[in-house]
């Protein structure tokens, strides 16, 4: 053991203490580091946060953007100064961007402001990232407080325009009184019934500079196409259908996706918008933009279509471009299964796509005649609801087809074959049709036995029984139900039999104070009839007339004037007989009809003014 005093005690005290005080500098070393670091990062952060605070000076100069005036324009443009000019992320973005937001009218919702910040950052751009951090001095201390700079006061009052300032203008179609320029369009239809044709019909048309829809008018507008297609491929489909369509392929353009600098082209989606504005802008000629199908463009922006307000924020500025760049944006959608609906609520999704567009037509298919589709608008915002058309779609004849197909070298003659098959066009009927969406789409819906029955049966049947004199109206109506087997109401047998589809008219007979008679008459009979209730009065005793004789009475001992009878299993003669024709829009019958002609149609194109009566003659 060694003394505490002794001189080896005295050096081991030494060596500790040493050892101590290098220990001591060794951590005041690594202490000073940890300071820089830790200086470095905080000034790093400090300068940043410094760039938001200048980034959110520089949008102080931007007006805010408001809604009907370009308001998503004006949005993107802060977008792209933030991530673009001042070379932000996207959270560094939304940060610098909020107190700009809340003098907006209305502010954006943070989901769809970050997706704008999103878009920009992705656009293109052909300057270097941060050109605009020089641009942008930091205010002096007193100039503006860091609080204040980040809240700025709102704006007092609205921006307000006075009416008598602004000029009225007409409205302008790209088809006259029915498809509307600058605006949204949709064509509802569920799949098979050549939604994608019709479509691509009027992208031929309008590539040609003629008429649509095999009408009459004229200026005919002439312009380029662009086509957004996810569901045909361009080689095997799109491109005969444009050919069988007579149209100028230099004139329509599919667009493919969206060039990323740097990146493979990605898909487009309804949000790239602005991406969309730029190329119309290049292609100022275009007059026609096509969509289709709409739902899959919005499922890409990663939007709920069945929410009406994440819908609106897609379909609003597309209607803000189409009107801005005085095109038709045509979107094309499919329709639910929702038996039994109003044709506006059958359309896929929101509500919101019906709501946003200015127009909306149906294709249904004809349930009377399959070879025979329907074109109806089920809403018009613009004037008097247009009536219908019908189509088909037919095969082109072999000369129609050689033409097409030998222009192409490159094919075999397999090929050629093949293809020419599969050429369709669009052949347009001169008749118009006065059935509505909803009676379309719900006899379409109804299964094949049961589609040609009340109407069509009551209609031949109470043609025969007024064939040669007027009827009294309640006989016509306790005799028909029972041959037909129907409980319909004497309004019913008015209205839609005798007035609308046999063009006939109820006629009274007996004078005022008198007991007064009701009768079905057609147009052909003269009024008042010779001897009227005298030979209806002669046959009141006559069992035939109200069927209580055997069925297999001879026909010679019934009345001349009798109302004829039909038993359950005629009914199906009944309907071959009957004078409507399956490919008449209207179906009236024979001499009856007030169906408009050729001569109306062409009269019609010429001026997409309504007539007298508040309605389109199509």
């Amino acid at each position: 053991m060694v003394a505490p005093d002794s001189p080896q005690s005295s050096n081991s005290c030494a060596t500790s203490v040493r050892n101590n005080q290098a220990l001591f500098r060794l951590q005041d070393i690594w202490k000073k580091a940890d300071e820089m670091r830790l200086g470095g990062e905080r000034s790093a952060l400090d300068d940043r946060q410094r760039l938001v605070e200048r980034a959110k000076l520089y949008l102080r100069k931007l007006p805010p953007a408001v809604s009907g005036q370009h308001g998503h324009d004006q949005t993107f443009h802060a977008a792209c100064v933030l991530v673009k000019g001042f070379g932000l992320a996207v959270d560094e973005a939304w940060e610098a961007i909020k107190p700009w937001n809340n003098v907006c009218r209305p502010p954006w919702e943070e989901r769809d402001l970050r997706r704008k910040l999103e878009q920009a950052d992705q656009a293109p751009d052909d300057k270097p990232r941060g050109y605009l951090i020089g641009e942008v001095q930091a205010p002096a201390p007193s100039a503006a407080p860091a609080a204040e700079a980040s809240s700025p006061k709102p704006p007092s009052g609205l921006q307000v325009a006075c009416m008598a300032n602004i000029e009225p203008k007409p409205i302008r179609y790209l088809v006259p009184g029915l498809i509307p320029l600058g605006k949204l369009v949709s064509i509802n239809g569920e799949g098979g019934h050549g939604k994608s044709t019709l479509s691509l019909h009027m992208a031929a048309k309008i590539s040609r500079g003629e008429p649509c829809f095999n009408l009459n008018y004229s200026p005919a507008i002439s312009g380029e196409v662009l086509l957004f297609s996810c569901e045909d491929d361009p080689a095997d489909t799109v491109v005969p259908r444009l050919l069988a369509a007579g149209a100028d392929l230099q004139r329509v353009h599919l667009v493919e996706g969206v060039p990323v600098e740097g990146k493979p082209t990605r898909m487009f989606s309804l949000a790239d918008y602005q991406q969309l504005k730029f190329e119309l802008q290049r292609r100022p000629a275009v007059r026609l933009v096509v969509i289709d199908p709409a739902a899959a463009y919005v499922g890409r922006a990663k939007v709920d279509d069945h929410r009406d307000s994440e819908l609106r924020g897609l379909l609003g500025p597309l209607s803000e471009l189409a009107a801005e760049c005085s095109v038709t944006v045509l979107l094309i959608m499919h329709l639910n299964k929702g038996v039994g609906a109003k044709a506006i609520h059958r359309v896929n999704g929101s509500v919101g796509y019906t709501n946003a567009v200015r127009a909306a037509f149906v294709v249904a298919p004809d349930a009377h005649d399959e070879t025979r589709k329907l074109f109806l608008p089920m809403k018009f915002n613009l004037g008097p609801k247009p009536q219908g058309l019908a189509y088909r779609l037919c095969s082109l004849t072999t000369e129609a087809q050689a033409a097409i197909v030998g222009t192409y070298a490159n094919l075999t003659d397999d090929d050629r074959s093949r293809l020419a098959s599969q050429l369709v066009r669009i052949e347009w009927d001169r008749e118009p049709v006065t059935v509505d969406a909803d009676t379309a789409l719900g006899e379409a819906s109804q299964p094949k036995s049961v589609r040609l029955d009340d109407r069509e049966l009551a209609e031949g049947w109470l043609k025969s029984c007024l064939t040669q004199r007027p009827v009294e109206s309640m006989k016509c109506v306790e005799q028909g139900n029972a041959a037909l087997s129907l409980n319909k109401p004497l309004k019913w047998w008015r209205e839609t039999i005798l007035k609308d589809r046999l063009g006939g008219a109820p006629r009274k007979t007996g004078r005022p104070g008198t007991a007064q008679r009701w009768w079905f008459t057609l147009a052909k009979h003269p009024w008042p009839f010779p001897n009227l209730e005298e030979s209806e009065e002669a046959q009141e005793g006559e069992e035939t007339l109200y069927g209580s004789g055997s069925a297999n009475e001879d026909s010679s001992s019934a009345a001349p004037n009798a109302i004829p009878l039909l038993p359950e299993e005629s009914r199906s003669t009944v309907a071959d007989s009957s004078p409507s024709s399956a490919s008449s829009g209207n179906r009236l019958s024979g001499e009856a009809s007030p169906s408009l002609t050729n001569t109306h149609r062409d009269s019609w194109a010429s001026s997409p003014s309504s007539d007298s009566s508040g309605t389109v003659p199509f």
